[in-house]
């Protein structure tokens, strides 16, 4: 697999220009919270509506000159060339001298990035999706031979709060493996999490 080169020259820390001076004396003239509740003053350009969906934002603490101001600070920074160079595989990510392809994990085999790239994804997530379905059914066996039928997931963050918001919203109580979580590395929490389940039947 290819990766593009990174970008070239180095990125301009943001705080460095002059558009982010201007965001900061905005900041210092917001209206207060309080002061918005109380006005009667339409907001008009502070409402949006797309797809169905409608954001208000005429009683936030929000105005459309820090907009503008956070505009023109993208364009400043090239955020869409940078959208772009993502997107297209290159290295982005400078610390690591590494490509951010989430995008491509969303998208079709040939996106932006590439159909070697897409390929590869796409192939991997069927790999994923072949093991959850195995799972699921309980036909992926333990050491001992006993299918599996428990997940602990192990995860701080994201790793903890994603994996539960999917059970949350996806999983369908009798159906499927049970899940349990361990998010803090406590001796107590572990201990009473983990309380139970059978080893021999359990994926970590």
């Amino acid at each position: 697999m290819t990766i593009s080169r990174a970008l070239d020259p180095p990125l301009t820390p943001p705080q460095s220009r002059p558009q982010w001076a201007r965001l900061a004396s905005l900041a210092d003239s917001t209206p207060s919270l309080q002061a918005l509740l109380k006005s009667t003053q339409p907001r008009g350009n502070l409402r949006w509506e797309a797809c169905g969906i409608t954001l208000d934002a005429q009683h936030q603490q929000l105005e459309a000159e820090v907009l503008h101001a956070l505009n023109d600070l993208a364009r400043a920074c090239d955020l869409p060339g940078q959208l772009q160079a993502m997107a297209a595989g290159n290295i982005v990510n400078q610390t690591e001298q590494r490509a951010a392809l989430h995008m491509s994990l969303r998208g079709p085999v040939n996106g932006p990035w590439g159909s070697e790239i897409g390929k590869a994804v796409h192939a991997a997530r069927e790999t994923m999706l072949r093991m959850a379905q195995t799972l699921h059914d309980q036909r992926m066996i333990g050491a001992r031979g006993l299918g599996l039928n428990t997940v602990v997931n192990i995860g701080i963050g994201g790793s903890d709060t994603g994996p539960r918001l999917l059970v949350d919203a996806l999983g369908a109580k009798g159906c499927g493996p049970s899940v349990v979580f361990l998010s803090v590395p406590d001796a107590q929490h572990v201990e009473q999490t983990l309380a139970g389940l059978d080893p021999h039947r359990t994926l970590v």
